[in-house]
């Protein structure tokens, strides 16, 4: 898969100079699109000098007010964590097996690669609106690791698939994040609970389902089609 093919997507760095570092860290394994959640301001020069001569890739970042818009235009997201989180999110995955998941996952629109905050990582809720999560296995006696070296070494291993395209691959193009969730959106209105904390894991949970499911655009617009005409026939409605 080409570099283009990938988006490292930060959400909400605390450290200017981790900006920088992880800008470093992708312009060496040749990925330039970098998005930015709810960063840290990082257009002075402690981000800069950190990005070692990375500063095209600051200086082009896309700036964004939550993931979910970040990821908007994403067929496929991989979101990186400390700990394998349980149901509604998804399937956990060793980062030594992410070449392999890639090879029969391609796609021809941006792949993102997400990662949280220095301290705490990605909350649950930004966990939910990834197709997989990925751990990187640390010591147990000390698993601290440093922002731009999981960047590092996601990046590096996401370009280690090889070339060779599955037949899933070449003929089947899964739905974009903004289909699903639109569709998602739609039910969390009309047919999921109306208590916030369940309707949040009730949208989870579906959302985890079509990812599962790898239906495409046009299939995503089938079932919201039928959705809406099912609401219209609703007295509730």
């Amino acid at each position: 898969m080409k570099s283009s093919s990938y988006t490292v997507v930060l959400s909400h760095t605390s450290h200017p100079g981790n900006v920088g570092a992880c800008a470093r860290a992708m312009k060496t394994m040749g990925i330039t699109d970098l998005r930015l959640v709810n960063c840290v301001d990082y257009k002075n020069e402690t981000a800069y000098n950190r990005s070692s001569g990375a500063d095209d890739v600051l200086f082009n970042a896309q700036e964004f007010s939550s993931l979910e818009e970040a990821l908007s235009d994403c067929h496929l997201a991989i979101g990186t964590t400390a700990r394998s989180r349980k149901i509604p999110n998804p399937p956990s995955l060793c980062a030594s097996q992410l070449p392999v998941f890639l090879q029969d996952n391609q796609s021809s629109s941006p792949i993102a690669l997400v990662f949280g905050n220095e301290q705490n990582g990605l909350d649950n809720a930004e966990i939910s609106l990834c197709h997989m999560q990925v751990t990187v296995p640390t010591s147990p006696d000390f698993s601290s690791l440093n922002l731009a070296s999981c960047v590092q070494i996601i990046t590096f291993l996401a370009m280690q698939m090889g070339n060779n395209q599955s037949p899933a691959a070449l003929h089947h193009e899964i739905a974009s994040h903004q289909k699903i969730s639109a569709l998602t959106n739609t039910l969390s209105r009309y047919a999921f609970s109306k208590t916030h904390k369940k309707s949040e894991i009730d949208a989870a949970k579906f959302r985890q389902l079509l990812f599962r499911l790898r239906p495409n655009d046009e299939e995503i617009d089938f079932l919201h089609g039928i959705f809406k005409r099912l609401l219209k026939t609703d007295p509730m409605s």
